[in-house]
């Protein structure tokens, strides 16, 4: 296998390698990417680690990930256009041909404050809000404003006002999930982290403001659970996989303690922190994740 020599490669690397934890995961359990890990700490090849992880040769396994693919590529759809900068003639024409259409104001709002003239940009989105203050995408824009004015409260509380569970703006959701982070409030943030994840998906990393949550709020197991997804969703993260060693050993589970320091160590083999756990979970129970 040729090491990735660009950006671009690693980039290209990174996915294929968070694709094949997701078919490992899917085909054969949750537990199929760490029997992968410890048949390569054994020094195991692909094809040896294969046969013994889940009993299949290479190219039955490698031909189930192709039709994996093609799974993937159908759900995702075709390719979307990239979106052309905002025609803001078209835009202020539109907006005076509807002086009392709230979201036909915010859009141009919005437009004027991308291209830079932000007080053209909030004096348009602040129209629209007097005529609708549930109008989140011109929430966006007045708060961004009063961000940049140094009132982070006041954009807070705008964004709050306008916000719509069950129809969320991205932009407003991420704006606000970031001020009420910033405040602390983490039974709100909870909520908005919650809803984002059931909006927006992929649009933003709505785990890691969970894990601040159940961190800062003492709930170890959902911090667990939070932290797993993440890890799975992250091949290369050293420092989630040893905080879920030392949480697994705080919640009394040293397969889980053990599990996770045997995978920061293959990540970073000089982890002293992750040797630590995993030696002392071998003092106590004699064996390793994967031994008989």
């Amino acid at each position: 296998m040729r090491r990735p020599s660009s950006g671009d490669d690693w980039s290209l690397a990174y996915c294929q390698a968070e694709l094949y934890v997701r078919y490992m995961t899917l085909t054969y359990g949750k537990d199929g990417p760490r029997k992968m890990i410890t048949a390569y700490g054994d020094h195991l090849d692909t094809r040896a680690a294969l046969e013994r992880a889940f009993g299949v040769s290479e190219e039955k396994f490698e031909q189930g990930y192709r039709e994996f693919l093609k799974g993937v590529v159908a759900a995702a759809g075709p390719v979307p256009a990239v979106a052309a900068a905002a025609d803001i003639p078209a835009l202020e024409r539109d907006a005076k041909a509807n002086p009392t259409d709230a979201h036909r104001l915010a859009r141009l709002g919005k437009a004027h404050f991308d291209a830079g003239r932000r007080n053209e940009g909030r004096d348009w989105a602040s129209k629209a809000l007097a005529l609708d203050p549930k109008e989140q995408l011109a929430a966006f824009v007045v708060a961004q404003a009063a961000v940049a004015a140094g009132d982070r409260t006041g954009a807070r509380d705008v964004l709050r006002i306008a916000l719509d569970p069950q129809n969320p703006q991205i932009d407003a959701l991420v704006l606000l999930s970031n001020l009420t982070l910033e405040a602390k409030d983490y039974p709100e943030l909870e909520k908005l982290a919650t809803l984002g994840e059931k909006h927006f998906p992929l649009e933003a990393n709505w785990a890691a403001a969970l894990t601040v949550v159940y961190r800062e709020t003492g709930r170890r197991e959902l911090l667990a659970q939070t932290l797993a997804r993440r890890a799975e969703a992250d091949a290369d993260d050293v420092a989630i996989r040893l905080e879920l060693a030392k949480l697994s050993q705080n919640l009394n589970d040293p397969e889980g303690a053990q599990r996770w320091a045997m995978e920061a160590i293959h990540i970073d083999s000089d982890n002293a922190e992750a040797e630590a756990v995993l030696a002392q979970g071998r003092a106590t129970h004699g064996k390793k994740p994967g031994q008989p």
